[in-house]
C-alpha cells in the first residue's frame, strides 16, 4: 500500500520541522557562552618591561638588565627599539624604545625584586648604571576571568637618568 503524498498542512509542518530541529540542536551550544568570558590561548611572557624618557634615549645603543630575587640574579637580553611611543595619559610625556627582558621563573604576583639596568652608548661607555626595587604583578591577557599569564615588572628611566619603578 502506498502512502499518499502529503499536501497542504502536512507539507508545511514537515518543512517547519526540518528547519527548526537542526536549529534547536544548536541552542545548547550557543547558551554555553552567554555571559561568560571566552579564554583564548593568548599568553603573556614573564619579564621586566623598560621604558626610557625620550630626552635620555638618543644616546643609548645597548642595554643590559639584571633582576635579582631569592638570593639569585638573572640577566635578560633586551633589544632596543628606537621608536617614540605616545603616552597613555595626556599628562605623561611620551617614552622612547620600550624594551622587554624576558625572564623565566620571575616570582609570582606581589614579590619584590631588585632590577639593575645598564645603558651604554655606541662606544660601550655606560650612560646609566642604576638599580631599583620593583614589585612583580601577574598579567591577564584574556581578562581576570581567565588564567593569568606570566608575572611582569616595569621600570622607567626618567629624563634625568634615574631608574624608577612603575
Amino acid at each position: 500500500m502506498k502512502h499518499p503524498l502529503p499536501t497542504g498542512e502536512g507539507i508545511r509542518i514537515r518543512a517547519l520541522a526540518r528547519a527548526v530541529v537542526p536549529l534547536a540542536a544548536l541552542l545548547p551550544l550557543t547558551a554555553c557562552g552567554v555571559g561568560e568570558n571566552i579564554c583564548t590561548l593568548r599568553d603573556s611572557p614573564s619579564g621586566v618591561g623598560v621604558s626610557v624618557a625620550p630626552e635620555f634615549a638618543p644616546e643609548a645603543a645597548e642595554a643590559e638588565l639584571v633582576a635579582c630575587w631569592d638570593g639569585r640574579c638573572h640577566s635578560g637580553g633586551m633589544p632596543l627599539q628606537k621608536e617614540l611611543r605616545e603616552a597613555a595619559q595626556p599628562s605623561e610625556p611620551p617614552t622612547a624604545w620600550p624594551g622587554f627582558a624576558m625572564m623565566d621563573g620571575l616570582p609570582e604576583d606581589g614579590k619584590k625584586i631588585r632590577v639593575r639596568l645598564v645603558l651604554k652608548d655606541e662606544r660601550g661607555t655606560p650612560l646609566l648604571d642604576d638599580e631599583v626595587m620593583v614589585v612583580t604583578e601577574l598579567t591577564y591577557p584574556n581578562g581576570r576571568e581567565c588564567s593569568p599569564g606570566g608575572p611582569q615588572a616595569h621600570v622607567k628611566v626618567t629624563k634625568d637618568g634615574k631608574l624608577t619603578a612603575l
